[in-house]
């Protein structure tokens, strides 16, 4: 899989052992309304391993009821950001984009995202 255009491959990062200083729980609500979970290292694992993550599990697990995400043209994941807004993590044409802006090779606290958890929801 290409990266953030850079034709580097990116594989999925081995999981952050449970109470590992800096990382975040990641869970994802699917439009089926099942959930994904995962931890990861929130200075150290980057937004595209995070899509990575997202396409190994629509191929790997059918039960999720997703289209194969990396065959899909484009599509998001929102995450909530205070006060009372969203974020919008595109992944279109292989290329992880925030506002327009190539980002797959941003830490997620560069990105934005806090050590704890985060809750984002899977748009098609």
């Amino acid at each position: 899989m290409a990266g953030d255009g850079g034709g580097a491959t990116v594989a999925v990062p081995e999981e952050p052992a449970e109470g590992t200083a800096g990382v975040t729980r990641i869970q994802v609500r699917l439009p089926s309304g099942k959930r994904l979970q995962r931890r990861f290292s929130n200075g150290e694992h980057t937004v595209e391993q995070l899509f990575i993550w997202l396409e190994r599990s629509s191929v790997e697990d059918a039960s999720l009821g997703l289209p194969v995400l990396s065959a899909v043209e484009a599509y998001s994941i929102m995450k909530r950001i205070i006060p009372g807004g969203q974020m919008k993590i595109e992944r279109a044409g292989g290329i992880a984009q925030i506002g327009g802006e190539p980002a797959g090779g941003k830490t997620l606290k560069e990105a934005g995202f806090e050590t704890g958890g985060e809750a984002l929801t899977l748009q098609l």
